[in-house]
């Protein structure tokens, strides 16, 4: 999902060992990360996009820290076009981290629940490659 060709895409948050975006064709959004190349520090509660502006959203280890997942879950919906793609991914057996909050982990069935209102490609766990921990979970899916 990270090329999305040249479609407009939306990237909500940027894994610090990534430290940049996926491509010029992605916009980023951060409410906490002042990195030079996060274009918005919106809420994503309340994300001031167009009804249907995006062709993908991606959003890995964010929703830990939202207080209200379903409402950004619920924006994610609104601003993705029709047949646009999500991926979302939470860190299932990870320590707390309290940065800057940390309110939910989820399993593959929980984040189902939240994500009813996508239809589902893929859901499930990564696993850690030493041992046989479950260190995240992920959805993919369209609108």
């Amino acid at each position: 999902m990270q090329s999305c060709g040249n479609k407009p895409c939306l990237q909500i948050g940027v894994k610090n060992r990534l430290g940049k975006k996926y491509g010029p064709n992605w916009v980023s959004v951060d409410k906490y990360d002042m990195r030079d190349f996060i274009d918005y520090h919106y809420d994503i509660h309340d994300l001031p996009f167009e009804d249907n502006s995006f062709d993908a959203v991606v959003c890995i280890s964010i929703l830990e820290h939202v207080p209200y997942p379903l409402k950004a879950i619920q924006e994610f919906k609104r601003i993705l076009k029709p047949g646009g793609k999500i991926w979302v991914q939470l860190p299932w057996l990870c320590p707390y981290h309290a940065v800057p909050k940390d309110y939910w982990r989820v399993s593959p069935d929980g984040l189902r629940v939240w994500m009813e209102d996508f239809k589902e490609v893929s859901c499930g766990t990564y696993m850690w490659r030493k041992t046989y921990f479950s260190i995240a979970t992920y959805f993919y899916g369209e609108k």
